[in-house]
């Protein structure tokens, strides 16, 4: 009887944590910083494969120095918003181009679920 009760217990913290960690995972926007040089012929582009699904918004991007004044080629912070705009699940992909030859570097990608009340589920791969 014991073990069944250690069982049947085992389980329901089990399901309440797989709950739990659901609804941390699900979010109203997503923030993806990425990185890029200042000094190289590179650029972020992105690809939404369902855009009436997710937005992808440019909220920010700052050059960080470590001198008072400008530096040329300094590495600079691009962050984009990610925000849902019904339900369904998109991907959206950032490439990281060579904008002189057209060649992709680097790629980063985002699989997301919009639920009904238009929270997302994002998982990078």
């Amino acid at each position: 009887m014991n073990k069944k009760l250690m069982l049947i217990g085992g389980i329901i913290v089990l399901i309440i944590v797989v709950i739990i960690l659901c609804l941390l995972n699900n979010k109203s926007s997503y923030e993806v910083t990425l990185t890029t040089n200042g000094g190289v012929p590179f650029v972020w582009e992105y690809k939404v494969s369902n855009d009436d699904i997710v937005k992808v918004e440019l909220i920010n991007e700052e050059a960080v120095n470590k001198k008072e004044e400008q530096v040329v080629g300094g590495l600079i912070y691009i962050t984009y918003k990610l925000i849902p705009l019904k339900e369904g699940t998109a991907t959206v992909t950032f490439e990281y181009k060579n904008f002189v030859d057209d060649i992709v570097e680097e790629n980063e990608i985002y699989e997301i679920k919009v639920n009904n009340n238009l929270k997302m589920n994002v998982n990078k791969k």
